[in-house]
């Protein structure tokens, strides 16, 4: 969600960990698994590492499933 929500669909692997609230270690573990499911893609800028959602149908339909179960809660609350 985090991605989906960042202005730019990219962001550092710090900023993540940063709005994670989590540590560097956990985060990188999440996201090799991801980058193995190709729900992610790393960008290697110099030193600075951007990762985005990947633009392939598993990821469109993890979205919509995600905006489906936010619309059920939010219609709950």
């Amino acid at each position: 969600m985090v991605l989906v929500e960042s202005e730019s669909k990219a962001i550092n692997i710090t900023a993540l960990v940063s709005k994670l609230n989590s540590n560097y270690n956990t985060v990188m573990r999440c996201l090799n698994y991801m980058k193995k499911l190709q729900i992610i893609e790393e960008e290697v800028i110099g030193r600075l590492r951007l990762i985005k959602l990947s633009d392939n149908e598993l990821t469109k339909q993890m979205l919509k499933l995600t905006e489906k179960i936010r619309e059920a809660y939010n219609s709950i609350s």
